[in-house]
C-alpha cells in the first residue's frame, strides 16, 4: 500500500539473487526484470546492480530458453 519503490526494487533484487543461488535461473531473471522496471521508473541507484546481475546471467550462458 505504501509507495516505496526503493524497498521493492531491493527486495526483488535479493529474491533474484537467492533464486540464482538455487539455480532457478528463469525465476531469478523474472525477479531481476521486475526489479529493474521498478528501479528505472523511479530513477534509483540500484538499477546498475540489477543490470549487472542480469548481464551475469546472460554471460554465464544461462539465457532464457
Amino acid at each position: 500500500e505504501y509507495n516505496m519503490p526503493g524497498y521493492l526494487a531491493r527486495a526483488l533484487h535479493g529474491l533474484g539473487l537467492l533464486a540464482g543461488k538455487k539455480k532457478q535461473y528463469d525465476i531469478a531473471r523474472s525477479y531481476f526484470e521486475e526489479a529493474l522496471k521498478v528501479a528505472e521508473t523511479s530513477d534509483l541507484y540500484i538499477a546498475d546492480k540489477i543490470r549487472t546481475a542480469l548481464n551475469s546471467l546472460d554471460e554465464s550462458g544461462l539465457k532464457r530458453k
